[in-house]
């Protein structure tokens, strides 16, 4: 597990959560529904959870690469 070594800050958190939920949101709109996009959704939902309570010390690094590109999409 990866921990931040920084926790966000408020505006961070609500940042990265809107950009969790509009790549979540993409993938639901897909009109494919293979078992890859299954797994990316888990592991949007899962990344979500614990930014939005603020649990920074148990990421897997698929959660941690999924924020990025989540990031990377602004």
């Amino acid at each position: 597990m990866l921990q931040l070594k920084t926790p966000l800050s408020p505006a961070e958190s609500d940042l990265l959560l809107k950009c969790l939920s509009d790549m979540e949101n993409d993938l639901r709109d897909r009109r494919t529904c293979s078992k890859q996009d299954l797994a990316k959704q888990t592991t949007i939902a899962s990344a979500k959870q614990k930014v939005a309570s603020h649990v920074y010390d148990s990421f897997y690094r698929d959660e941690i690469t999924h924020m990025v590109f989540a990031l990377d999409s602004l």
